[in-house]
């Protein structure tokens, strides 16, 4: 990471891999998986279901490389073990995913079926059934 001249760090671009992710194995004990997931381990993207990664779910994925700082391992030691930090966690990274997708998409239609499926996924089975659907609509939306 370099320092731009106004002082902000600037992050090199994510890379996406096509393989599972080192945590894998972990993350299927821990929840259902569809096979479709995207995983986030430092600066790579792990698409091993080899879907479209759209532009606002790279930017949800750069807020968990910002999370992992350093300590990967122990970032993803906590996301497993403690569901409140895990929503914790997912929350920032479903806001930024919709206030950017919010950004691209003026109309207030689109804007509303896209909260209503991240709010959606977020209440899922694949995240561990964290939080209502409806809580976690109120929540992206008023923070994001």
């Amino acid at each position: 990471m370099k320092k731009t001249k106004q002082g902000a760090v600037h992050q090199p671009p994510m890379e996406i891999r096509f393989e599972k992710p080192p945590i894998y194995q972990r993350v299927a004990k821990a929840f259902k998986l569809t096979g479709l997931e995207i995983f986030c381990w430092g600066n790579i993207i792990y698409n091993p279901g080899r879907g479209h990664i759209a532009v606002q779910l790279i930017e949800h994925e750069k807020v968990h490389r910002e999370q992992q700082g350093k300590d990967i391992e122990g970032w993803w030691d906590l996301y497993l073990d403690s569901s409140e930090f895990r929503l914790s966690q997912e929350m920032q990274a479903h806001q930024r995913e919709y206030r950017v997708y919010c950004l691209m998409n003026k109309r207030s239609k689109d804007r509303a079926k896209y909260l209503d499926m991240i709010a959606a996924r977020l209440a899922s089975p694949m995240y561990g059934d964290i939080i209502s659907k409806q809580q976690a609509m109120l929540e992206i939306k008023q923070r994001g």
